[in-house]
C-alpha cells in the first residue's frame, strides 16, 4: 500500500524528520526571519508582537531552543511569570544545558511556588557542572528556605 502525501508527512512529524515548518513548505530562513522580528520586538519592548512572534516560531518548530527561550523571555516581560517558568522548563527539555531550569526556578520562586522553585534548583545545581552562569537565578529560587520563609 502506498502512502499518501498526507500520511508521509504525519509520519515525519511523528518520528522527528521533520518540523510543522517542513510539512507546510515554509523556508527556514522564513522562519529565521521571524524570530529575528520577534527579538526585535522584544529588544523594542513591543512584547505583545514579540509573545505572538516567538508563538508562531515555537509553533513552526518547536525542536528549537531559541524559540522557547525567546517565548519565556517574552512571557516574563509582560508580567505573567509563572508561565514564562513552564516555558522556561520547555525551553529545558529542547536544551543541552541546566541554564533555562535555573531562569524557571527564578520565575517560578517570583510567582510564589517556591517548592516548585526548590526543586528545580536542587536539579540545577545537580546537572549543572558549574553552576556560577546561574547563581543569582539558583538563589533566588532558594531564597525562602535560606532566610527561613516557606517550608
Amino acid at each position: 500500500m502506498e502512502k499518501t502525501g498526507l500520511k508521509r508527512a504525519l509520519d515525519a512529524l511523528i518520528d522527528g524528520s521533520a518540523c510543522p515548518a517542513d510539512v507546510l513548505g515554509i523556508p527556514k530562513r522564513i522562519v529565521d526571519g521571524m524570530y529575528t522580528l520577534a527579538c526585535d520586538a522584544l529588544a523594542r519592548d513591543r512584547v505583545k508582537d514579540a509573545e505572538a512572534l516567538f508563538t508562531r516560531c515555537v509553533q513552526l518548530d518547536p525542536q528549537r531552543t531559541e524559540f522557547w527561550l525567546g517565548l519565556a523571555s517574552a512571557k516574563k516581560a509582560s508580567g505573567a511569570v509563572e508561565e514564562a517558568g513552564e516555558v522556561f522548563q520547555l525551553a529545558a527539555m529542547f536544551g543541552s544545558d541546566s541554564s533555562a531550569m535555573a531562569y524557571a526556578a527564578a520565575c517560578f520562586a517570583e510567582a510564589g511556588k517556591h517548592e516548585r522553585a526548590r526543586v528545580l534548583a536542587e536539579h540545577v545545581r545537580a546537572t549543572m557542572e558549574d553552576t556560577s552562569a546561574v547563581e543569582p537565578w539558583l538563589l533566588v529560587a532558594e531564597a525562602p528556605y535560606t532566610t527561613g520563609g516557606a517550608r
